[in-house]
């Protein structure tokens, strides 16, 4: 199939925008958009043209749902085509291209020939993404053959994370002698819930013993928990009375010193702080009253002496002026010399200038010296138009006399050219050997692979011992298949699992029989626990006693030999009145110790009973492992019969399952042997035809070689031979070139001369008219008049700098006799005494003397700011006395004293009877807190009356008690606990049924997990075995194949890829280095290089199926973004020649591969088509 339009009618930002895929010289187009140009817009419509667009798209955000389309004409491999639009809606999408007309939704069924939408995204289509993860799934694969070849030949990208998801999936679901996987802990939680169900079903008979233990125990604990409550009252009132003993005697202590202190009086909780605030406040007061008066005496002091000269700060701005001005006065008088000189100077030079062109200067006469702009402007543009007219006329002489001389040259040299020969023959041939690649060394190096196969084959071969024989007959060997070796392999783990169970339940049971005779024993030893059968006899005993005493009774004597029998049983029995007492007791005490050991004498029943059923589930489990056994054998000569046909005697399933895959390897490295030798054979054919077709081409060229020369030698010699000739042609074509530009050129230069020969005349014309105006004589050339307007310019802008140095020589006086006047107005006012002084002086002086009367005036004003700030300092100190000594006076009262000084005495008087009150009262808390409702005074008594050293005692004695108490009860209550327990479990029937659904519930979830985990085993075992014969049935060709193409992409960086063994016999991928041969394997190659070989595989499975089925267009977008410039133009070719066989659209955002496409292409001429919005 083939797109021959596609039209973007409304989707995305396209609107009725088409592509013509129909046109061009080949099959390869390139779709090129920049950013925002909508290359991935356009990229999804093709997609979605073919398998309908999405319900949910975001392509809508210029065009609204109902009127997306997008349409296409396609042609199908038998030369039909179609025409229809795509429309978005959940059915009835396809129209003909009217956009009314229906068509049937499986109307594109023939030309794409049952491919689906996954399907095609992963065989013709490729992206940069996926790229990248073929190319890392081959480095983290470790480049094993088989998984690399099926996902790029499945465009299968993920098959390495999928066979990985497999795997975790299976674990999660069960993995032997494990617990957390799910079977696991199904299977754990039913043997849990059996076991339950088992425990709840007890014997009935026990139930009113353990009801009896259980009332027994309730009772002993009631009586326990009585004697405990009074023990712990009594000694939590001995322990109130041991608290309360130090207080009371504290409180005697305080009493006593209450009487010391009791006519203190009660003072505020802050009377110590205020008395101290009081105090120091009013020393601090009379202090700054004694500073403040010091410092009015000292500043008035300081007044008194200080003079303030009133007249001269009144004219003090005038004074600053005046100061302010000297520096200008001082360097004006000093500047003035020297500009008057710089006047003169620039006089006398444009006097001689002016003598210098013949003219007069007078200094008041200036306005001959005026030349008018316009004049001056046109000589300058006329002298420089002068020089560059004879400029040119010059550099054409010279042009026109090199051309003369090359154009000698070059006819001389076209005489000793050789005629060209035509090359297009030897063209061809060279072409044919380049494209063949380095095939003498691919020829050898495949003679070397093959010979290096066949040796580590026999070699492999020789390592096993199963199988002697011929290679050439390993693949008609009859083996087993490895479903059938799975098959054995688990029948005989089943059956090994078996025999353990069995044995592992038959230990498990005889461990059982030994513990329960250990706990009997046990019970023996310990103390003879008498069952109902001792109970029974000594009963018998007790009536054979009876009856030999009634005949006696009776009258009528006892056999002798049955009373001394009887008698006998008993020791120091003292005739048969005295046999019969001792039998009574001894049934009587039988009978208590059933009574009293009800629990042991029916523990030991049951484990008696235990023993029995235990020894016939042995005998049953023995019988079962014996069959088990049997079975192992049989299916032991079932497998050895298995492999007879063979002449193999096996070893076990597994081993012979790795001997067979091992020997499978072994058969899959003999066919790529054979295909290495097919392939060998070929290569030597194709070199020989090569040879031929060279030497052919040579001869006709005068070039004879012998036939046993190498390949390159030949091609060296074609490619000389080439370049002679084009040389040949290029340089005959390149003087002929040469020539025909010369003559033009030399024409051109002819007729640029006359035309600046006519331009020179119009010059002259208009020279004489503006020499004329400036009184010059015709004659007068370009430099001369120049000279003469540049020497009185110059002198007219000397004239006018000097006109300007005397306007500053005038300001200069006028501003120095205003300033004289200033000074003599100020000297005059307030320093007649400096008369005879200069101005510059009296002005220096008179700004001194501003200075100190600033400074007095300064001082002055401070003086009488500290002034008022002292006597402010000297009120409010006096304030303050008088404010502390009423607070004092306050506080005397408060105190009830007359004077301050007892203040403090008063004060620690008070602070210690509120301590002691305080004390006082938290003690009599205490107290109340221990006296458990009494009163003080009540509980004060009552310990008063105890013997202190005799609490000690009496509580540890009571803690002994209660500790032992504690003890039995809570032994006690473990086993009221247990007993309730067991009670409870008696009545098991309904605790039963649920444990039964239970584990009906959980068989259920058991069997749906091992359903999916038999599920997810299945797939992984199929995906395992097709890619395994995906491998073995491509590898040959396809490795090929890929090997081409890599070698192409990569430039010869390798020269191929082949299948390598690692270290496990796996078969891998490798590449190889030209010259050494060295092999790379895929975790040494780069990134880009991996890119490159994923890319190589995926070509060589789409060329593999193009082979036997219908072609489809192979869609690319951007997948050069990792390949360098070469690299990328290597990988165009290889597409545009993919392009011969199938559509090729390849997408790109980026200019600079549309330029490598023009450039480098060599194949076919691509059809560019650029995208706009």
């Amino acid at each position: 199939m083939k797109i021959l339009k596609l039209n973007l009618i409304a989707f995305g930002p396209f609107q009725d925008a088409a592509f013509d895929l129909s046109g061009g010289a080949s099959d390869f187009h390139i779709l090129f958009g920049p950013n925002e140009a909508g290359k991935s817009s356009a990229l999804r419509a093709l997609r979605n043209m073919l398998f309908g667009i999405p319900l949910r798209t975001a392509d809508n955000f210029r065009h609204p749902h109902t009127a997306l389309r997008v349409g296409a004409r396609l042609a199908g491999a038998g030369g039909q085509e179609i025409a229809f639009i795509r429309r978005k809606g959940q059915n009835k999408t396809l129209r003909a291209e009217d956009d009314k007309t229906l068509l049937a939704e499986d109307a594109l069924s023939p030309f794409m020939g049952n491919i689906g939408q996954d399907l095609f995204e992963q065989m013709f289509a490729i992206g940069h993404d996926d790229l990248v993860r073929g190319g890392q799934e081959i480095i983290s694969g470790g480049g094993r053959v088989g998984q690399a070849l099926f996902s790029a030949g499945a465009g299968l990208i993920r098959l390495q994370a999928v066979q990985q998801d497999l795997a975790l999936a299976c674990d999660d679901l069960f993995k032997p002698a494990a617990q957390k996987p799910r079977i696991n802990a199904l299977l754990s939680q039913l043997q849990e819930t059996l076991k339950s169900r088992k425990d709840a079903l007890l014997h009935a008979k026990e139930w009113k013993d353990r009801e009896s233990a259980l009332h027994e125990t309730q009772k002993h604990l009631e009586a326990i928990g009585s004697r405990l409550t009074d023990l712990k009252q009594q000694r939590a009132r001995l322990e109130r009375i041991r608290h309360a003993l130090p207080l009371m005697a504290r409180k005697k202590e305080i009493d006593h010193a209450l009487v010391d202190c009791r006519q203190a009086p009660a003072l505020a909780d802050d009377f110590g702080r205020q008395r101290m605030d009081v105090e120091q406040g009013l020393a601090m007061a009379r202090n700054d009253l004694a500073r403040a008066a010091a410092d009015i005496e000292k500043i008035n002091g300081q007044l008194a002496a200080l003079t303030v000269p009133e007249k001269l700060l009144e004219h003090g701005p005038a004074v600053s002026a005046i100061q302010q001005d000297l520096g200008s006065y001082r360097k004006a008088r000093q500047d003035r010399p020297g500009l008057e000189a710089r006047m003169r100077l620039l006089q006398k030079q444009a006097a001689d200038q002016l003598a210098e062109n013949g003219i007069d200067y007078d200094e008041g006469k200036t306005s001959h010296l005026k030349l008018p702009p316009g004049i001056i402007g046109d000589i300058r543009d006329l002298a420089k138009q002068y020089e560059r007219l004879t400029a040119r006329l010059e550099a054409n002489q010279d042009q026109r006399d090199n051309i003369r001389n090359r154009m000698a040259a070059l006819a001389k040299q076209e005489q000793t050219i050789a005629v060209p020969v035509d090359l297009t023959n030897l063209r061809a041939a060279l072409e044919s050997a380049q494209q063949a690649g380095p095939i003498e060394k691919k020829y050898a190096e495949s003679r070397r692979a093959a010979s290096e196969m066949e040796t580590r084959l026999k070699n492999r071969l020789s390592r096993q011992t199963l199988w002697s024989g011929d290679m050439a007959v390993l693949d008609t060997l009859p083996f087993p298949s490895m479903e059938s070796i799975d098959c054995f392999v688990q029948k005989f783990s089943d059956a090994a699992r078996e025999i353990d169970r069995q044995k592992t339940e038959k230990a498990a049971i005889e461990a059982n029989l030994v513990k329960i005779d250990i706990e009997l024993t046990g019970m023996d030893l310990a103390q003879e626990i008498p069952t109902e059968a001792d109970l029974e006899a000594t009963r018998r005993l007790r009536d054979e006693g009876w009856r030999l005493i009634s005949q006696q009774l009776a009258g009528h004597a006892p056999d002798p030999s049955e009373n001394r029998k009887f008698i006998t049983q008993f020791k120091k029995a003292n005739g048969l009145a005295d046999a019969f007492e001792q039998s009574m007791r001894q049934a009587d005490r039988m009978a208590d110790r059933l009574r009293r050991e009800a629990t042991q004498v029916s523990r030991k029943a049951l484990h008696q009973a235990e023993k029995a059923h235990k020894q016939a589930l042995k005998d049953t489990i023995g019988a079962a492992l014996d069959a088990a056994v049997a079975q192992h054998d049989a299916l032991a000569a079932k497998w050895a019969h298995l492999w007879e046909p063979a002449g193999i005697v096996p070893l076990s399933p597994p081993e012979m399952r790795a001997w067979l895959a091992d020997m499978q390897t072994s058969i899959t490295r003999y066919k790529d042997l054979r295909a290495a030798r097919s392939a060998g054979d070929f290569m030597a054919a194709e070199l020989e035809s090569l040879k031929i077709f060279l030497i052919q081409a040579l001869s006709s060229h005068h070039k004879i070689l012998e036939p046993t020369r190498p390949l390159e030698e030949l091609t060296a010699a074609a490619k000389a031979c080439i370049i002679e000739g084009e040389k040949a042609i290029a340089e005959a074509a390149a003087i002929r070139k040469e020539v025909a530009s010369l003559e033009e050129e030399s024409s051109g230069l002819t007729s640029a001369r006359a035309r600046l020969k006519q331009e020179l005349a119009t010059w002259k014309e208009k020279w004489n008219a503006g020499i004329t105006a400036l009184s010059l004589t015709p004659d007068t050339g370009p430099g001369t008049a120049q000279s003469v307007i540049e020497g009185i310019q110059q002198a007219k802008r000397c004239i006018n700098d000097a006109d300007t140095l005397r306007k500053r020589i005038d300001g200069i006086d006028r501003d120095c006799a205003v300033f004289i006047k200033k000074i003599n107005d100020l000297k005059t006012l307030l320093a007649p005494e400096l008369d005879a002084e200069s101005p510059d002086i009296v002005a220096e002086s008179l700004n001194d003397r501003l200075a100190a009367a600033r400074e007095a005036a300064t001082r002055r004003k401070d003086l009488l700011d500290r002034l008022d700030n002292a006597r402010r300092d000297q009120a409010d100190a006096e304030k303050q006395i008088a404010e502390s000594n009423i607070r004092l006076d306050s506080l005397c009262r408060e105190a009830q004293c007359d004077n301050p000084e007892k203040l403090a005495e008063i004060e620690q008087q008070a602070r210690l009877k509120k301590q002691f009150l305080e004390e006082n009262e938290k003690i009599e808390k205490d107290l109340r807190n221990l006296s458990a409702g009494a009163t003080v005074d009540d509980f004060i008594a009552e310990a008063g009356s105890m013997d202190p050293d005799a609490i000690g005692p009496e509580t540890e004695r009571m803690d002994a008690e209660i500790s032992v108490l504690e003890q039995e009860s809570a032994a006690l209550n473990q086993n009221a606990g247990v007993l309730k327990k067991e009670l409870q479990n008696m009545d098991g029937r309904a605790a039963a049924a649920g444990y039964a659904e239970d584990a009906e519930a959980v068989l259920a979830s058991i069997d749906a997990e091992v359903t999916q985990y038999c599920r997810l085993k299945i797939a992984s075992a199929i995906l395992s075995r097709t890619i395994e014969q995906y491998r073995e049935k491509y590898q040959g060709p396809m490795i090929l194949r890929a090997s081409e193409l890599f070698r192409q992409m990569t430039l010869g960086s390798f020269t191929g890829i082949r299948a390598e063994y690692d270290e496990k016999g796996d078969p891998v991928l490798v590449g190889i280095r030209p010259d050494t041969g060295d092999q790379v394997r895929v975790e040494g190659m780069s990134d880009g290089t991996a890119d490159q070989l994923y890319l190589a595989l995926r070509l060589a499975g789409l060329e593999q199926y193009l082979e036997n089925s219908a072609p489809l267009p192979f869609v690319v977008d951007d997948i050069l973004l990792r390949f360098d410039d070469r690299r990328a133009a290597a990988t165009l070719n290889v597409l545009a020649e993919l392009s011969k066989k199938t559509q090729v659209i390849f997408f790109t955002h980026h200019q600079h591969l549309v330029d490598l496409v023009k450039r480098e292409l060599r194949a076919v001429s691509p059809v560019i088509h650029t995208m706009s919005l």
